[in-house]
């Protein structure tokens, strides 16, 4: 589970995999955080803080010149209105 700080529950799509490297084997959790249009854009002047929760809790802070970078990109390409 994922939510921000104010509160709102965002959707978390997680993937666990196995990463051969020369000094072994190691287990990976790897999580796509799944956010809306509109969220992104009210979102790019103050930037995005997420509170994931389970056995791997933790913040994951994105700064709103990261989030307007990329809404910028998405309107580039065609991806965003």
């Amino acid at each position: 589970m994922a939510l921000d700080p104010d509160g709102i529950s965002l959707r978390v799509e997680t993937e666990k995999k196995w990463v051969y490297e020369d000094s072994g084997v190691c287990h990976m959790e790897v999580f796509n955080l799944i956010l809306s249009e509109k969220y992104l854009k009210d979102h790019t002047s103050k930037g995005i803080v997420v509170n994931l929760s389970g056995p791997r809790k933790g913040v994951v802070t994105i700064p709103a010149f990261y989030v307007e970078g990329y809404v910028r990109k998405l309107k580039a390409v065609g991806y965003m209105k």
